[in-house]
């Protein structure tokens, strides 16, 4: 799994339209006509798709292909040779940048895949060296839930974010308020749970352990539960059946993980 928050600017601006009032009211002076006068659509992007490539098209209007010429969409340059996506609205959605771009702050690399929501708001790009974002460092490819928080990376330092400690090159994830939930650790640093070790921690925002995926056979009161198993707890620390997962000893007592 390679995997912030961060207001983003938006890719497309509208003009803002403003409308006049009369504030004469007298019966003998007819109200003035007012025309609010709407701001021109920009035209929906034109891409200079490679004929020999699949493309999709709806409602007349190119959404995605691979380009043949570096094409700008917005302020955005994309690569020549990659594919480039539009929302039906024309805004940009997927492309790979021909130059480094910054999204507050956010330094986006060139020559790899970006990503925005509809919102225009910034879901994926990767950085050129280690970069600090909601509270942890990471490297290479960032994605990020649409309020800015982020949603994924590879961590290039190690961090604590409340009870939950990640070392170094560790695959995180997080839910859109900044609490950990999901954490694959390096194979040299396993999390260690009373009498077994967690190649993979799934966690409750509470910070508890929710699911261990065990890195080595071990013996989970008295059952051999082999390497790749997943053991599952309640928010109390209890072993837990947690509906829908393949968990290991359910109903088997279990020391409360620390």
């Amino acid at each position: 799994m390679r995997t912030g928050r961060i207001a983003l600017s938006a890719l497309v601006v509208p003009m803002a339209i403003t409308a006049c009032s009369d504030d004469d009211d007298s019966p003998s002076a007819p109200a003035p006509r007012v025309t609010a006068h709407r701001p021109q659509d920009k035209p929906f992007p034109t891409l200079p798709c490679n004929r020999a490539e699949p493309r999709t098209v709806r409602d007349g209007k190119t959404l995605a292909c691979i380009v043949t010429a570096d094409t700008n969409v917005g302020r955005i340059t994309c690569s020549a040779g990659e594919l480039v996506a539009l929302y039906d609205d024309g805004k940009l959605k997927e492309c790979t940048l021909k130059r480094a771009h910054g999204y507050n702050g956010v330094p986006c690399k060139a020559g790899a895949t970006a990503k925005w929501f509809k919102s225009a708001k910034l879901y994926q790009c990767s950085v050129e060296k280690p970069y600090a974002t909601s509270g942890v460092t990471c490297r290479d490819r960032l994605i990020y839930h649409e309020n800015g928080w982020l949603h994924r990376c590879e961590l290039a330092e190690s961090a604590q974010v409340g009870k939950v400690e990640m070392p170094a090159n560790s695959q995180v994830a997080f839910d859109d308020a900044g609490k950990p939930t999901h954490v694959k650790r390096p194979a040299e640093a396993p999390l260690a749970l009373e009498s077994f070790e967690c190649a993979e921690v799934e966690y409750y925002r509470s910070g508890g352990v929710r699911s261990c995926l065990t890195a080595k056979d071990a013996n989970l009161s008295g059952m051999k539960t082999p390497a790749g198993s997943r053991l599952c707890f309640d928010e109390q620390g209890k072993p837990s059946s947690d509906a829908g997962r393949d968990c290991v000893g359910a109903k088997q007592p279990a020391r409360k993980p620390r």
